[in-house]
């Protein structure tokens, strides 16, 4: 025999003796050596990575380390394997581990699997990165996964060193004879099916959540259609906007969000506008602006901004115009958001709109924040401050 029998963890093919008519009896042959986890088609294992978002290699190296620890290694402990999978800069070691027991293992059979160990550490090293890439989107606004079925194959790159350690382990398997398998080989067990479901349950869950924040499926009010041509103003009666075109509407406030003076609807969906007055108290221009961008950069996986300062119209107030590109990781730029804020002498004026960056929405919605004008009443307020320092005591 080429290899020790089952003594040492290996199945083994034991014959039957002759009868004394010299004809060897059929005997149904029994597995003689310890069980093992029975070998799985590196198809099905790529399979099984993806469907569950990776989730199956966990278990996939539990049931690994614990055919390690039968038949090589009983000081092998499957936690700190699995472990090791979950921090990603201590995946390589972990391949390097897992590839060292499997060629030991092949060694016994006098045979090499390849491919060389540095190869499945360079994978692993590879992966690092894409694991960011996917977990932080690494702020790669144009290079962003757009679709789940980019998100498959970087899955797929993502289980490469796991597939081969597979392919290794699945050749030294194949040369066990009368082996006990712990399972039927080439079927899915039910703790597989399990980790599966949870798996397609997981992506089911990231597809639904996904795709809310991708589109608004909450049903707009129908509001007050304006004049095309008009001016719409706040219920505070500080400030004016100029509608940039037709369709848009005026919806009771509380309808988008919370204590807003005022609340614009667009004609495409998911284009909205609201106005925020509030006391200007001790806080600047500056700390409004910050406010409103760690906000945005809170929703987002990553935020471009564009902002430019200027005297408002009409009027010797500095205004804020800023251009806020939110980015998701896999459906690329989610949403454009326009903002104007001003501190008048009085009150500080925000006026924030947000549109899908696909449809014409954005430069509608360039127009409208941009026509903000104060009112008389604002205007002269401010002006009569600005000329008697005394006023303001």
């Amino acid at each position: 025999m080429p290899f020790p029998p089952s003594q040492e963890g290996l199945g083994s093919a034991g014959a039957a003796a002759p009868t004394a008519s010299g004809q060897v009896p059929r005997v149904a042959a029994e597995p003689q050596g310890p069980a093992w986890n029975p070998p799985l088609p590196v198809w099905l294992f790529l399979l099984l990575h993806v469907l569950t978002f990776g989730f199956y290699t966990f278990f996939w190296i539990a049931r690994v380390a614990g055919d390690i620890r039968r038949h090589l290694d009983p000081e092998a402990r499957a936690w700190r394997y699995v472990l090791g999978y979950f921090v990603v800069p201590v995946q390589p070691f972990v391949v390097v581990k897992l590839a060292r027991h499997f060629a030991a293992l092949n060694a016994r059979q006098e045979r090499w699997a390849g491919p060389p160990i540095w190869v499945m550490v360079s994978l692993a090293m590879v992966n690092i990165p894409l694991y960011l890439f996917l977990v932080l989107g690494l702020d790669y606004a144009d290079q962003a996964l757009r679709d789940f079925a980019v998100l498959a194959a970087v899955m797929a790159v993502v289980g490469l060193p796991w597939l081969l350690l597979q392919r290794q382990l699945n050749a030294f398997k194949a040369g066990l004879r009368d082996v006990a398998w712990t399972a039927p080989p080439h079927r899915l067990t039910v703790p597989q099916y399990f980790v599966l479901s949870f798996g397609l349950l997981f992506w089911g869950l990231c597809s639904f959540g996904l795709l809310v924040e991708r589109y608004d499926f909450v049903t707009k009010p129908a509001g007050i259609a304006l004049d095309p041509a008009s001016e719409v103003r706040g219920d505070s009666g500080l400030y004016a906007l100029s509608l940039p075109g037709p369709g848009w509407r005026r919806v009771p406030k509380g309808s988008i969000v919370e204590q807003a003076d005022l609340e614009l609807v667009g004609p495409d969906p998911g284009t909205q506008l609201v106005v925020y007055v509030n006391p200007a108290e001790d806080q600047s221009l500056d700390d409004f602006v910050d406010y409103r961008r760690r906000a945005l950069r809170g929703e987002a996986d990553s935020l471009a901004v564009e902002e430019v300062r200027r005297l408002l119209d009409g009027a010797s107030v500095p205004v804020s115009f800023a251009r806020y590109r939110s980015h998701s990781a896999l459906f690329g730029e989610v949403e454009t958001y326009w903002a104007a804020t001003l501190r008048s002498e009085k009150t500080m004026i925000e006026v924030l709109g947000w549109a899908d960056p696909s449809g014409p929405g954005p430069a509608a919605l360039e127009g409208l924040v941009k026509s903000l004008r104060l009112l008389e009443a604002e205007t002269a307020g401010s002006d009569s401050a600005r000329l008697d320092p005394g006023a303001r005591r």
